[in-house]
């Protein structure tokens, strides 16, 4: 909002965290390519993001919507599947190849460029701040999406992330706290991906995050994910936003 203010509803905006940052020349790339997006309308170019070892960040690949239009995604991505993940997401053979540019319906927050101009003017100009952490980024710009906003990813332009971590596709995120904001954030992100059917879309991310608590009590006999995993899925279904996060941690 601050930098909306500063820019007066104009220009370009890049967005990324603070664990990453562009590659040499990804900058003055964009620059030169960015008359060109603006006139075909573009409202959002995602980067490629690799970590510190060249290699695709799992948590930073742009989603492609298999439910809006399954035949464009399955033409995209049917070759090399290696896990469930590939069925949605952008492959690794196009994010590390240059000169790949494919419309994509929802991009992260790092190495996110986005035109100030072809956002909404009011409901759903920002991020919803209540989410706090993850699916935030991922539920912006698919409601971008079905506003009609066109997103491009641009392999020319290259980010470093560094992170091991995976997102949420790691077995147990670090704090484990992390996977109440996983779980419960993904009711408003599932509606945003399929209005008809996100309840299903829900309890599989429910069931995958119980799986990963009921093995961690087996392994470790630790029970603090299994707590996290149904309050998270118990205030996704009342759309509660507004727990504070020091009850989630015990800090005061």
């Amino acid at each position: 909002r601050w930098a909306d203010r500063l820019l007066q509803g104009r220009g370009w905006l890049l967005l990324y965290d603070d664990d990453s940052w562009p590659e040499p020349g990804c900058i003055d790339t964009f620059r030169k390519a960015a008359p060109g997006y603006q006139q075909q309308g573009v409202a959002a170019v995602g980067a490629a993001v690799l970590d510190t070892r060249g290699r695709p960040v799992e948590s930073n690949r742009p989603v492609l919507n298999l439910f809006r239009r399954p035949g464009e995604v399955l033409a995209i991505t049917s070759q090399g599947w290696r896990c469930w993940r590939d069925f949605y997401h952008v492959p690794h053979r196009i994010l590390l190849r240059r000169g790949q540019k494919v419309r994509v319906d929802a991009v992260s927050f790092v190495g996110l460029f986005l035109q100030l101009e072809a956002l909404p003017r009011r409901r759903g100009r920002y991020p919803r701040g209540g989410l706090f952490l993850y699916s935030d980024d991922t539920t912006y710009t698919l409601d971008l999406g079905r506003k009609g906003r066109r997103m491009i990813l641009d392999s020319d332009l290259i980010f470093r992330h560094n992170t091991t971590g995976g997102g949420a596709a790691a077995t147990w995120l670090n704090p484990l706290w992390k996977h109440y904001y996983v779980v419960r954030n993904s009711f408003l992100m599932n509606h945003s991906l399929s209005s008809a059917i996100y309840l299903p879309l829900c309890v599989i991310t429910v069931a995958v995050h119980a799986y990963r608590a009921v093995l961690r009590i087996f392994l470790y006999g630790d029970a603090r994910l299994w707590k996290l995993v149904w309050l998270a899925a118990y205030d996704g279904v009342r759309n509660n936003y507004s727990r504070r996060h020091e009850a989630l941690t015990g800090e005061r």
